[in-house]
């Protein structure tokens, strides 16, 4: 499974901003996924934000187990 971070967010020609609650939502259900279903999921991002208490650890945690991520430019 691949799971596709900001998408038409924080250009100028589309959304110059970003919402801060996306890439949790998608490291959550990453592990969901890899954790329940066993699949291979991939994280392919811009810039993870991990704001809030907590939830750097968890980005660290998701990394650990086995989720892939990629750094798109």
């Amino acid at each position: 499974m691949a799971i596709v971070h900001c998408v038409g967010s924080r250009d100028h020609n589309y959304n110059e901003y970003c919402s801060r609650a996306c890439c949790m939502y998608s490291l959550k259900i990453s592990q969901l996924v890899h954790e329940y279903v066993g699949a291979e999921v991939h994280e392919i991002y811009r810039d993870m934000r991990s704001f809030g208490k907590g939830y750097e650890e968890f980005y660290d945690r998701t990394s650990k187990m086995g989720v892939n991520f990629t750094m798109d430019m």
